[in-house]
């Protein structure tokens, strides 16, 4: 007996597409409730005197947001390193089939 399934490449591909988009929007949900609950907290601390900023340790320290864009372009970088990586070797491994 075998088993023959209509479901096509293409059904595929599309239904991990849809799955993406939710998880990048849920994603995005989460990150919109992380960033509310930061502004509250910030809000409500922000008359707490703080000696931290007067530090010359802290003042000789880069910006936190630029830290942290350099740290997302590095990711980004080796995540197109690694696509490429996988890309070829996927290729490599499965001659003469095309997407």
């Amino acid at each position: 007996m075998t088993d023959k399934s209509s479901t096509t490449p293409t059904d595929i591909l599309d239904a991990t597409q849809k799955l993406g988009e939710q998880l990048v929007s849920a994603v995005k949900q989460s990150q919109s409730l992380a960033l509310d609950a930061a502004r509250t907290f910030t809000g409500a601390w922000s008359s707490v005197p703080s000696s931290l900023s007067e530090s010359p340790i802290a003042a000789a320290l880069p910006a936190v947001p630029a830290v942290t864009a350099y740290g997302f372009d590095l990711a980004a970088e080796l995540l197109a390193a690694q696509k490429d990586f996988a890309l070829t070797l996927a290729t490599t491994l499965t001659p003469g089939k095309t997407a």
